[in-house]
C-alpha cells in the first residue's frame, strides 16, 4: 500500500512537472508571437453588412484586435465616433471602419443611390448623373479616366 502511494505521488509529481513545462513553453510562444507582430489595438469593424448612406447603429459595430504594425491611419477604436454617422460606401461584414468613410447624416444627398458594379459591367447614365469609378491602370494609359473622375 505504501508502494502504491509512492507511485501515485511520483506520477502526480511527474504530471505536474510536465504541465508546468507545457505552460512555460506556451507562454514563451505567445511572447515570441507578440514580439514578432507587435502589440494589438482593438479597432471597430462592421458586425454585419452596412449599406451606404444608412446611419450606423451600435449593433452594426464589433471590435477586433489588430496588431499595431497593421493599423491603418483613420481606423476607429471608439464606437461613439461612428454611431449615428453614415458610410459613403457600403461596408462588408468584418471590414474595418475608417474615419474617412463616415459623414454626418445631413451630408447625405436625399436622392443618392449607390450601386456596386462588377468589372466589365456596362452603365448608361443620363446627363446630370455623376459616376465615380476606379479604373484599371491600363485604362488610364488609354485616357479612359482615373480613380474618382466624374464621368458625366
Amino acid at each position: 500500500m505504501v508502494e502504491t502511494r509512492r507511485r501515485a505521488a511520483a506520477a502526480f509529481l511527474l504530471a505536474a512537472v510536465l504541465a508546468s513545462a507545457a505552460a512555460w513553453l506556451f507562454v514563451q510562444e505567445v511572447l515570441r508571437h507578440q514580439a514578432e507582430v507587435g502589440r494589438e489595438l482593438w479597432v471597430l469593424v462592421a458586425a454585419r453588412p452596412i449599406p451606404a448612406w444608412r446611419p450606423i447603429g451600435p449593433g452594426d459595430l464589433a471590435s477586433r484586435p489588430v496588431a499595431y504594425r497593421y493599423v491603418l491611419p483613420g481606423l476607429l477604436t471608439d464606437p461613439e465616433a461612428a454611431v449615428g454617422k453614415v458610410p459613403v460606401a457600403p461596408l462588408a461584414e468584418g471590414e474595418p471602419v475608417l474615419a474617412g468613410l463616415l459623414r454626418a447624416p445631413e451630408d447625405a444627398p436625399p436622392d443618392l443611390r449607390v450601386i456596386t458594379l462588377a468589372v466589365g459591367d456596362r452603365v448608361v447614365a443620363e446627363p446630370g448623373i455623376c459616376l465615380l469609378y476606379n479604373s484599371d491602370p491600363a485604362d488610364e494609359e488609354k485616357g479612359l479616366g482615373s480613380v474618382g473622375d466624374p464621368y458625366l
